[in-house]
């Protein structure tokens, strides 16, 4: 079994693992298998988009942010409202994070076909780069945003501006899931 093969068949193991774990994104689980199915490529990482609420500890730059709320679906006004009245005094940032989807090539050809479906389909800022001698491909939205809510034990906006986020961030994630739908689309088009 050549190099590609075995890391393919490594990703794939790790993929089941983090399904067994229920760490999977399942939006993007036909993408997923579609790929995974493809001699040439295989996925080693994807999101399908998330609204998240977390706070920094201005004190320690270098620890890392703390999540009050992730969620991958659109939540309710209430759970967003939830995490945003759990944070303490640190700065609480709101964000939206595009989607984003990892793929491993075996050669050039390969990457070309799947990367030209991701840029015909949206995504824009979609590239290929090399990383320990793999050539990777990287799908990736545009449509996100972060605002800071509070910061410094005061609250920066109230519940209307609250739901006003909620609301475009169901625009902006809605925009990337019929993003990702055109690349798969696409890809059976071009791998079929």
């Amino acid at each position: 079994m050549g190099l590609f093969l075995e890391d393919k068949s490594k990703a794939l193991a790790n993929l089941e693992n983090a399904k067994n774990k229920e760490w999977f994104d399942e939006r993007f689980e036909n993408i997923i298998k579609f790929l995974n199915s493809i001699e040439d490529v295989y996925t080693t990482s994807c999101c399908s988009g998330r609204i998240s609420v977390y706070h920094i500890d201005m004190k320690d730059s270098k620890k890392e942010h703390e999540f009050l709320g992730k969620f991958h679906e659109i939540p309710d006004f209430d759970d967003i409202l939830s995490s945003v009245s759990s944070a303490s005094k640190d700065v609480v940032y709101y964000t939206v994070d595009p989607a984003i989807l990892h793929v491993c090539c075996k050669d050039l050809s390969a990457a070309e076909k799947v990367l030209d479906c991701a840029y015909f389909s949206g995504f824009k800022r979609s590239g290929i780069f090399q990383l320990k001698g793999k050539i990777m491909i990287e799908v990736r939205g545009v449509d996100g945003f972060r605002v800071p809510l509070s910061g410094f034990e005061k609250r920066f906006v109230d519940e209307d501006y609250l739901r006003f986020l909620l609301d475009f961030s169901a625009v902006k994630l809605e925009k990337n899931w019929a993003k990702m739908d055109r690349f798969y689309a696409k890809l059976k088009k071009v791998f079929c």
